[in-house]
């Protein structure tokens, strides 16, 4: 009977001693020091946003968006972003996922990063586009959905910027799986810049060079572009079909002390240019086809005003801006219009805290009813 509790002495002490020298293990080694479990952290932000649209045909809160963005630090070096949307601009909620991204900081200039993230071809999409940096509770033309350029695609890629004596650069670059060609009766060539499979072998390769020439850094000039030699599905007649897109940019946001305001003003030209194509027409027996110079071009110029310095403390949280654009699409596509799109609009914005503003703007499109928008936006 002796050797029954000798066996178990024996395993509770082995047990004892490995629960021990565990904790021992891991805190010499230097690769996984207390420090660095302590460092991982998580922060999750993001914004909402509530639209309301009146014209000759509608009265009613169209939109309530809602987006949450989780930022998880791993180390010193790496972080997860990702961000997950909520919007109800269908009639429907709709939940999707608009970026997640991992992103390893190689050093203080140059940071790597993989999944699906927002590509900055030129300003307007993912920095100047967003709710609380975007004066108006609309995109100018051409630049939201249907228009031209990359608004989300799955990669990788390198960004970053360095010192050019008083002036600055930054740069990002990327590899992605590229826009989708749409080759239907409705929407022959135009693409999907939104999906997350590629659809065939080829991949697009794009980028944007930031110039920021002052000290102050108050302006930026900005040059982008994308090329895919690939659009259309594997194996199909259109897979040769490419797209070549670049942009030009400018961003310049100073505080004017004669006029006790801030200004901003910017302004984005964009253009792509497609393969040419003779694209079948659908359930046609004599072999119809359409073809057209698939060329499109947009640009906006945007400026806005605020008395920030005024010691009236009503007065300095308002804020007046006017932006024009105007998008250019090929008159004999299917969803070209014969004349360009021309999109004013003036809003006057009432901040009621850094980062919640109530938008009220005026919007006159071509062919599209005048309308007024009111926008609530809080990001947290």
């Amino acid at each position: 009977m002796q050797k029954p509790n000798a066996m178990k002495k024996l395993i509770l002490l082995l047990f004892v001693g490995a629960w021990c020298v565990s904790p021992t293990y891991a805190q010499s080694d230097a690769k996984e020091s207390p420090r660095d479990f302590g460092s991982n952290k998580l922060l999750i932000t993001g914004h909402a946003t509530v639209t309301a649209v009146m014209d000759s045909g509608q009265n009613n809160i169209s939109e309530a968006n809602f987006s949450a963005i989780f930022l998880y630090h791993l180390s010193e070096k790496l972080f997860l972003e990702s961000e997950l949307e909520i919007a109800t601009g269908e009639g429907s909620a709709e939940l999707g996922l608009e970026h997640a991204n991992l992103v390893w900081m190689f050093n203080k200039n140059i940071a790597f990063h993989a999944g699906r993230f927002v590509p900055h071809f030129g300003l307007y999409r993912g920095r100047l586009g967003e709710g609380f940096i975007n004066r108006f509770p609309t995109d100018p033309a051409g630049f939201g959905d249907g228009g031209i350029g990359t608004m989300e695609a799955v990669g990788f890629g390198f960004q970053g910027g360095f010192a050019l004596g008083v002036s600055k650069m930054n740069y990002d670059l990327w590899v992605s799986d590229g826009p989708h060609l749409l080759t239907d009766i409705a929407n022959a060539g135009q693409f999907d810049y939104e999906a997350y499979k590629d659809n065939n072998k080829n991949k697009a390769v794009g980028g944007r060079i930031g110039f920021l020439p002052f000290t102050n850094s108050c302006l930026e000039l900005g040059l982008s572009f994308e090329n895919t030699k690939k659009t259309g599905d594997l194996y199909s007649p259109f897979e040769n079909v490419g797209v070549r897109m670049m942009a030009v940019d400018f961003n310049f946001y100073h505080q004017v002390s004669p006029l006790m305001s801030t200004i901003r003003l910017t302004g984005e030209y964009k253009k792509q240019d497609v393969d040419k194509f003779d694209y079948p027409v659908p359930y046609d027996s004599t072999g119809a086809i359409f073809t057209f110079d698939n060329s499109s071009n947009a640009y906006y110029v945007s400026a806005s005003i605020r008395p920030s310095s005024s010691e009236n403390e009503i007065l300095r949280n308002f804020e007046i801006a006017y932006r024009y654009s105007k998008f250019t699409t090929p008159k004999e596509a299917p969803w070209g219009t014969a004349e360009p799109v021309v999109r004013n609009v003036v809003a006057l914005n009432y901040w009621l805290k850094w980062n919640c503003v109530l938008k009220v703007a005026f919007q006159k499109e071509t062919n599209v009813a005048d309308a007024v928008y009111v926008q609530m936006f809080y990001g947290f």
